[in-house]
């Protein structure tokens, strides 16, 4: 069996941890500073940087060095529209779809129902110009588009690989791994208010403990 760059996957991990956190501070990325500050060795620290780098996170440059190009969106579990409040208020909801499901039975959920007359609004949202998440809301035709209307939600997540209309929308590679987060929001009876499908891009988008 090959060995195992565990001391590779150890710094990639860490950096990428940073940049997570981030925005990082100038001078955070230096090779030296890494070095020393993770404990591992040069080469190692090289290749993870070198490997983000190829992830488009980073940019190398011999005369500027190291600096972080793209930001990691942190999204609560239970997030409804991650980044639309708080510290990432710089992603922008656009509308791809809206319209009303009628007749087709009702909406099986392992929580519960939802009515046989859905209205289903699909959205697209876009951090710095570059779309990061795609997100279908199922809700009660007679409720408000937005309101969840429940003080219960079940989050499920999964992996998953986009499609071609996902990768179309998203603008990523046919295949490239996707986070599938769904939100159930039922209120105090156990009734089924809202459900919402989130397709993330792996590479952009963290998920993170709802109570932070």
């Amino acid at each position: 069996m090959a060995r195992r760059n565990t001391d590779v996957r150890f710094a990639y991990e860490q950096i990428r941890s940073l940049i997570r956190e981030g925005p990082v501070a100038a001078g955070t990325l230096l090779e030296s500073r890494l070095v020393d500050e993770l404990g591992a060795g040069r080469n190692a620290v090289r290749a993870a940087l070198r490997r983000l780098t190829d992830e488009g996170l980073l940019a190398r440059s011999p005369k500027r060095g190291t600096a972080q190009t793209r930001r990691i969106l942190q999204c609560r579990v239970d997030d409804v529209l991650p980044g639309v409040t708080g510290n990432d208020g710089s992603v922008t909801i656009h509308r791809l779809g809206h319209e009303v499901h009628t007749g087709i039975g009702p909406l099986c959920i392992d929580y519960g129902r939802l009515p046989a007359a859905v209205l289903l609004v699909e959205q697209l949202a876009v951090l710095a110009g570059e779309p990061i998440y795609r997100r279908l809301v199922c809700i009660p035709h007679n409720e408000p588009e937005e309101a969840c209307g429940g003080e219960q939600i079940l989050a499920t997540i999964t992996a998953t690989s986009a499609d071609a209309d996902m990768a179309s929308d998203l603008q990523i590679p046919l295949g490239q791994p996707l986070i599938l987060r769904r939100l159930v929001h039922a209120d105090r009876d156990g009734a089924v208010r809202q459900v919402s499908f989130t397709h993330f891009r792996g590479d952009r988008v963290a998920i993170v403990d709802g109570t932070r």
